[in-house]
C-alpha cells in the first residue's frame, strides 16, 4: 500500500476545533479565516472578489486527478539557459583555439570527453547531444548575453573567471 503524499501542513493540516458558545464561535471564525489566508497564500491568491472561485479552481487541479495534467515521461530536463548558453561558448571557443578548421560536431565530441560535461551528459551518444542543445540554443537571446559575459572575462584577461562561470553553471545540473 502506498501512502499518499500530504498536501497540507502546518495549520492547514490540523482540524478544526469544536467550540461551543458565543467564544467558541468567535474564536472558531478567527481561526477560520486565518486558515483561509493561509490557504489563499499557498496558492497565490490575492483576496478579492474572485477568490472564491479562484480557490476552487486551484484546489480541484491539485486535489482531483481527473484534472491534473499527465506528468511527462523520462528524465527530467537538466539544461538551464544558462548551462545551454555556456555549452554554446565552449563550443564555440573550442573551434575558435583550433583555427575554425573543425566542425561543430568535432567541438561537440571535444566537450562530452572532458568535464563537466562528461558528468552531465551519460549517454551512449552525448556528443550528439551537446551539438543538438548547441543547434536549438546558439541563436537564443541568453547565448548573446552569456557572450558578453565570455567577452568581459577575455577583455580582463581572466579567463579563469569565466571556467567558474561554466563550473557553476553546469555543477548544479549534474547528477553526482
Amino acid at each position: 500500500m502506498t501512502r499518499k503524499k500530504k498536501k497540507f501542513s502546518g495549520p492547514l493540516a490540523e482540524p478544526m476545533p469544536s467550540l461551543e458558545g458565543l467564544i467558541g464561535r468567535i474564536q472558531y471564525n478567527r481561526i477560520y479565516s486565518t486558515k483561509f489566508n493561509i490557504l489563499l497564500d499557498k496558492y497565490n491568491i490575492v483576496e478579492g472578489p474572485n477568490q472564491y472561485e479562484q480557490l476552487s479552481k486551484a484546489l480541484i487541479l491539485d486535489i482531483v486527478p481527473g484534472f491534473q495534467q499527465e506528468k511527462k515521461r523520462g528524465a527530467k530536463t537538466k539544461w538551464t539557459d544558462d548551462c545551454k548558453a555556456c555549452l554554446v561558448i565552449e563550443i564555440e571557443r573550442s573551434i575558435e583555439q583550433a583555427d575554425r578548421d573543425q566542425s561543430i560536431t568535432w567541438a561537440a565530441k571535444q566537450l562530452s570527453k572532458k568535464e563537466p560535461w562528461k558528468s552531465l551528459v551519460q549517454s551512449n551518444d552525448s556528443s550528439e547531444m551537446l551539438r543538438q542543445v548547441y543547434s536549438k540554443s546558439k541563436n537564443k537571446e541568453f547565448a548573446g548575453k552569456m557572450r558578453l559575459v565570455f567577452w568581459l572575462c577575455k577583455y580582463i584577461d581572466n579567463l579563469d573567471m569565466w571556467n567558474k562561470v561554466v563550473v557553476a553553471n553546469v555543477n548544479i545540473l549534474s547528477p553526482n
